[in-house]
């Protein structure tokens, strides 16, 4: 308490400086999307982390906005693996990098959804079924969850169309639930393996063998797959029969870009060259 008390009063000097120390993930997180004009939604029977930035002014009048246009950001994976084969204890993401591109998103109406296990505090943790983050991450309850909420989101709003968007295993996700809605104008992928046994290989690391492949029923509306040249973690042949399969596929590789630099940065000029541009 006392060490905690020193750095508030070190922050009037150094605000930048105490952020991490005063901040869990959680609450970083939560104090990034609240400044960036986004408000907490609570979905009911859903633990899902969700952000929704409407229009200023209008989010008491939700269901006369005529919303033309819906966009999704799915949360990646999380907190980084310790090794290869070593799963975090928290899934609750340590970078900002799915959000910040939410925010760096132009688009009128945007929503942020995180991944199962995230974002809990250590009690609900504990009852968080811990293969959601680990061999099942890409399996049916995992992205079942996450698509409860897109149904959720869509009924609240009624969108005339919907686009989804998934950095890294987010894409992943994103991925299959395009492909079971008729209403996705749209999927837009950021450094995502979107053929999961060959990504395993590449990077030699186990199956995931309770997890679903988006290799194997590509979602077929518009799409644009974004991959950087100098991402290790991701490798190009993680996508390359999702690509074969997929008939609107397009990709973009960014060069000098990895597979956290620099996404968020420069997501409102990549944006342009996706289908997310009209």
């Amino acid at each position: 308490m006392i060490q905690k008390a020193a750095c508030v009063i070190a922050c009037g000097f150094f605000i930048s400086g105490c952020a991490s120390l005063l901040h869990s993930p959680e609450e970083r997180a939560e104090v990034y999307a609240l400044g960036a004009g986004f408000e907490r939604v609570q979905i009911d029977g859903s633990e899902l982390r969700v952000y929704l930035r409407l229009p200023s002014g209008r989010a008491a009048d939700r269901g006369r906005l005529g919303i033309l246009h819906l966009e999704i950001h799915v949360e990646s994976d999380g907190a980084p693996w310790l090794t290869a084969d070593s799963p975090p204890v928290d899934p609750t993401p340590r970078s900002l990098i799915s959000l910040q591109l939410a925010a760096n998103d132009p688009s009128t109406v945007t929503a942020y959804i995180g991944r199962p296990c995230q974002y809990l505090d250590g009690a609900a943790l504990a009852r968080c079924d811990s293969s959601l983050w680990r061999q099942a991450r890409y399996g049916e309850g995992a992205v079942a969850a996450v698509g409860r909420v897109v149904d959720e989101l869509v009924r609240r709003l009624n969108p005339d169309t919907v686009a989804m968007v998934g950095y890294s295993g987010g894409g992943v996700i994103a991925a299959h639930i395009a492909a079971r809605r008729s209403d996705v104008a749209c999927l837009v992928t950021i450094a995502a393996p979107l053929d999961i046994h060959a990504w395993t290989r590449a990077i030699g690391v186990s199956t995931l063998t309770r997890s679903l492949n988006p290799a194997d029923r590509p979602a077929q509306m518009r799409q644009t797959h974004f991959t950087g040249a100098a991402d290790v973690d991701v490798p190009p042949e993680s996508i390359h029969a999702y690509l074969v399969r997929a008939a609107r596929a397009s990709t973009v590789q960014v060069p000098g870009f990895d597979h956290q630099c620099c996404w968020a940065r420069d997501w409102t000029r990549l944006r342009a060259r996706s289908c997310l541009s009209g």
